[in-house]
């Protein structure tokens, strides 16, 4: 996962947003240091924009330590409160062991939240997960949920489920 990409993306969203929050100026300015604190004020108030965008400035050590288990803490944060980028983000940790150990159970299940949300990332890394362990399917997705979303992408079939 791309996770400067993640950032620029979330940048990108915010940018569009008529009430821009108070940690977009800094970010758009790439000063990330100056971010620090209105990120934390916006994530007292549950912002789960800002806990992606610091889970990603901890794993890209932007105005801050690297910190991937932090990183990977804030991830689920946003996770949990429905937030699709922090849901691709965390998935991609649990698939890839970035600051939690691999578990492509639960890998699987934070993909295809955000996959159901039609996030092309989060599609491509949930068929890459369920390529290396098909045992993920029927846990939280049944095998036709899981072909229609992937069908949705438009890709060959044979790629992606043979």
């Amino acid at each position: 996962m791309n996770i400067l990409y993640r950032l620029a993306k979330l940048c990108a969203i915010l940018r569009h947003s008529e009430n821009e929050p108070a940690y977009y100026e800094s970010l758009r300015e790439r000063d990330f240091e100056a971010s620090i604190l209105p990120l934390r004020e916006a994530i007292q108030r549950e912002d789960p924009v800002a806990m992606t965008v610091y889970a990603a400035m901890l794993a890209l050590g932007r105005g801050m330590d690297q910190d991937f288990d932090e990183a990977a803490v804030w991830f689920r944060q946003a996770a949990v409160r429905g937030h699709t980028e922090g849901q691709l983000a965390l998935g991609a940790c649990l698939a890839a062991g970035i600051g939690t150990p691999i578990n492509d159970d639960e890998a699987a299940y934070w993909l295809y939240q955000a996959a159901k949300k039609n996030h092309p990332s989060a599609i491509d890394l949930l068929s890459t997960v369920v390529w290396r362990n098909q045992s993920v399917i029927g846990k939280h997705f049944s095998y036709e949920q899981f072909y229609q979303i992937v069908k949705k992408t438009h890709r060959p079939h044979g790629a992606i489920l043979h």
